[in-house]
């Protein structure tokens, strides 16, 4: 006979506290603005649908824009980005959007409206 056990069921609101991840590590607790800032780092590194360790809506979908008109590429990573990150309930709405393109690289600047107040983020994607 295998023993029973009784666990607890007992669900706990951590709040909006995690940890901040600088090269890999964990250095300290955060909360707020600076867990979304993370967030949104992590948000649009990771490649969605590229990783079985992440939920399908977690992530921007870049892939597949390489041979793209560069006006079209525009309007498709505002998109992009904007799904993205309106999966977190704690953003409210990305606007403002500032694209700029090197050789081998875009940059792409813009507002986020969160539960937190408003900040400016940048992104800098490579092989495009």
């Amino acid at each position: 006979m295998l023993p029973e056990m009784q666990l607890s069921q007992e669900k706990r609101d951590f709040g909006n506290i995690t940890y901040a991840i600088v090269n890999g590590r964990l250095v300290e607790k955060i909360s707020d603005k600076d867990a979304l800032l993370q967030t949104i780092e992590k948000i649009l590194s990771t490649e969605r649908y590229k990783f079985l360790a992440y939920d399908h809506n977690f992530g921007v979908e870049l892939s597949g824009l390489e041979n793209v008109d560069r006006d079209i590429y525009k309007e498709i990573i505002k998109t992009r980005i904007s799904d993205a990150l309106k999966a977190d309930d704690r953003v409210e709405s990305i606007d403002n959007f500032e694209i700029s393109f090197a050789k081998d690289s875009v940059t792409v600047i813009f507002q986020v409206t969160s539960v937190f107040g408003q900040f400016v983020k940048e992104m800098i994607y490579s092989e495009i």
